[in-house]
Parts: structure tokens; C-alpha cells; sequence
């Protein structure tokens, strides 16, 4: 709905870290997306990754670079990557500065919002890691006045993903309702949010099924096992948190199978819960 209707803001989606957002997006989300109409494209979705950015005068390159390379995948391979070569330009030119007489790398794509304007009205522009990209209060109103600036004057659709947890806890002081330094304008930028959940135990299930052990498969697959990692039965909201870490799940299914074969290889019947 929010890609098919006249809108004014940014689309939040947000959840905790390693619950599976970006899969989701990439494998789940894109397809749909991308479904074709008339031959044609509906709409174009890339994803920009904000970790590491330093400037956002690095935003516009980061854009079109993802564009350009999402073009090139779908018309010539996958081999070929824009993106690359921007990249390999740039390292020559630190490494041998007589390169710049010849060619300038920045001209490759341009620069600055300039940028945008090869970008077709049907790009949809996720913006990745967000919280990662920022540190304070002043840097995420910086980072929001630009995507500001693509949705309300460029009138391109944005789907912003974050940790709003920890966005908040950079934007609060330990006093909710005074906000730190300035204030932050979610409420102009953001136009709706979407909380992402993932669904913990067929997730758990699915791991567990990749190990490919029956005996184990039916010793960790157990009801009683299986309300440990369900979400729902979180004490707190931290511990909500953490249960929905797709990242630790994966990791203590693998553990737990080296410690079962452990036991098994001794002798130790299984089917004791002990």
C-alpha cells in the first residue's frame, strides 16, 4: 500500500539485532516487489547499507552506486558490479596519484544529490543499518533532514531499517519525556512504522531440521524445550529482545548438538532430559 499510494514520508520497519530484517527483505520482500507488469518492473528495490558511512555527502554515491549495480545484474551478469569499479578507480588514484591526470574518478558517477536524478521514479531505496550510522541526536536529525530530502523533494518512496530501541535510547534521557539536545523529528519524517517479528519457532525448527539428527531432532524438538526459545514467554522486554536473535538461536543449536553427541558417544541415553 504505502508504494502504491501518494505519501509525504518515510516508512520505518524496525526490530532487534540478528532477527532476520534484512533476509527477510532481500529473499522474501524483493521478489514481490520486483513482480513484473507489462513486461515491465513495478518497481526497482535496492538496498544501501548505512554502516560506516562518515558523510552523508557519501549518501548519493551510495545510492546510484547500488542502483547501477542492480541495473547491471539484471542486464549484462552477475559478475559485473558498477560499484567495483568506482571502488577500484578510487584506490588507484590513492595509491598512484599521476592516475588523476588522466582520469577523474569522481566523474565516473558525479556528485552530491546531482546524483539522483539518474535514478527512475519507480526506485524503492532502503536504507539499512540506520542506527549504526549515527551516535547522537544531532547526527540522526541530519540523517532524517536527507531522507527528508529524497521522499518530500524527490518524491522517491524510503523504507528506513532500524533498532528504533536503540535509536531511542540515543534520542531519551533516562527521564522519557525530555528528549537529549535537541529534538528529533521522527514525526515529520517517518510516515508509518511496521514492528518486523520473526517467527522464532518455526526458525528454531528449520536450524534444527539442517542438522540433519533424528535423535537429536526429537530430543531439542520437545514442547518443553521448544517454550524456552519462544518469545512469547520472555520475562521483560530486554529478554524479548535477545530470545528474537536469530544470530544466538543459530549459534546455541549448535552447541547444544556438539554437547548431545557428547553424551550420546558415552552411552548416555538421550531420551533422559537430565
Amino acid at each position: 500500500n504505502y508504494l502504491r499510494m501518494d505519501s509525504s514520508g518515510a516508512f520505518l520497519l524496525t526490530g532487534t539485532w540478528g532477527c532476520g530484517k534484512t533476509y527477510y527483505i532481500k529473499n522474501e520482500l524483493f521478489p514481490i516487489i520486483e513482480k513484473k507488469k507489462d513486461g515491465e518492473c513495478s518497481f526497482i528495490p535496492i538496498m544501501v547499507s548505512l554502516y560506516g558511512i562518515e558523510n552523508l555527502s557519501d549518501l548519493p554515491k551510495r545510492i546510484v552506486t547500488e542502483y547501477l549495480d542492480y541495473t547491471a545484474k539484471k542486464e549484462v551478469n552477475e559478475a559485473f558490479h558498477f560499484g567495483k569499479i568506482v571502488e577500484w578507480g578510487g584506490k588507484i588514484e590513492e595509491s598512484f596519484p599521476k592516475f588523476k591526470e588522466w582520469i577523474d574518478v569522481s566523474k565516473l558517477i558525479g556528485e552530491g544529490e546531482a546524483l539522483y536524478h539518474i535514478l527512475p521514479s519507480n526506485v524503492v531505496i532502503f536504507l539499512d543499518d540506520f542506527e549504526r550510522a549515527v551516535d547522537c541526536p544531532k547526527s540522526i536529525n541530519n540523517m532524517l533532514g536527507s531522507i527528508n530530502e529524497l521522499v518530500e523533494n524527490l518524491h522517491f518512496k524510503v523504507i528506513v531499517v532500524a533498532n528504533k530501541g536503540h535509536l531511542d535510547k540515543l534520542m531519551f534521557s533516562e527521564d522519557k519525556n525530555n528528549k537529549k539536545e535537541e529534538i528529533v523529528f521522527y514525526e515529520k519524517v517517518i510516515e508509518k512504522s511496521l514492528i518486523f517479528m520473526p517467527d522464532m519457532i518455526s526458525i528454531f525448527k528449520k536450524l534444527v531440521e539442517e542438522i540433519n539428527d533424528v535423535s537429536f531432532s526429537e530430543f531439542i524438538l520437545q514442547g518443553l524445550i521448544i517454550d524456552t526459545i519462544d518469545p512469547s514467554h520472555a520475562k521483560g522486554k530486554l529478554q524479548k529482545e535477545r530470545m528474537c536473535n536469530i544470530r544466538t538461536l543459530k549459534f546455541a543449536i549448535n552447541h547444544m548438538f556438539r554437547i548431545f553427541c557428547s553424551f550420546k558417544e558415552s552411552g548416555v541415553k538421550t531420551t533422559d532430559e537430565s
